[in-house]
């Protein structure tokens, strides 16, 4: 398990003193290792206890346990690189990097099992989202598997309505949010369509409307933004 990855997974759940100690804890990656409960405490002016529950909270017995984690997974200066083609390509392999560590492989298995039986595929996205959506339906279509793109709401709701027990939603959502997803997601629920997400965040709106969740650890940089 990638602390880091599981941090920003679960921060838009954390309260405000949780975020304080994430924050100190992503941004001092590699002083946070030699530190002692206490004098992380001091650091961020913080309740020991507030820390052991900030591990519990994330996955880890206690704050031994988290600092044995930062020690295995490195400081990794996801910067580092002379150029911006170096940069853009040390940034998709943290992205794959980093999705191999949060995706369950069971989860994963699961979903490939319900898209085989289903009688109708489609995809939902919106934005960004859509492409992503988009990418799957032509890597489908290549080994055969037949599955519909829907990026526009107002269509994606109607598309909803008309699903039942034998049909498949896959919903793309970074931030597992996006209200438009999370609607017509409802609806195909409603409707009776099983529902796999592909998001970062495993306790988001659209996560808890799923039968299958699988994470992601996309997270878009400076880079990207100006390409």
């Amino acid at each position: 398990m990638n602390c880091y990855n599981t941090i920003e997974s679960l921060y838009p759940t954390l309260t405000k003193t949780e975020k304080i100690i994430a924050d100190y804890i992503l941004k001092e990656k590699s002083k946070v290792m030699y530190l002692s409960l206490s004098e992380l405490a001091n650091a961020i002016c913080v309740g020991d206890a507030s820390i052991v529950r900030f591990c519990r909270k994330i996955g880890y017995d206690g704050f031994q346990n988290l600092k044995l984690s930062i020690a295995q997974h490195g400081d990794v200066d996801e910067t580092s690189g002379e150029t911006y083609v170096e940069k853009i390509q040390m940034n998709f392999q943290r992205v794959v990097s980093s999705t191999k560590d949060m995706l369950s492989i069971q989860e994963l298995n699961k979903a490939i099992h319900v898209i085989k039986e289903a009688n109708r595929i489609v995809a939902f996205g919106v934005g960004s989202s859509a492409e992503a959506a988009k990418e799957l339906e032509i890597r489908f279509l290549r080994i055969g598997v037949l599955i519909k793109t829907v990026s526009d709401p107002h269509f994606q709701n109607m598309t909803a309505s008309i699903l039942n027990k034998d049909d498949v939603v896959i919903a793309f959502s970074l931030s597992g949010r996006t209200k438009d997803i999370v609607d017509s997601v409802s609806f195909a629920k409603q409707a009776g369509a099983k529902i796999i997400s592909i998001t970062n965040f495993p306790l988001s709106p659209l996560a808890a409307i799923s039968d299958y969740v699988l994470l992601t650890a996309k997270k878009e940089s400076y880079i990207e933004a100006a390409l």
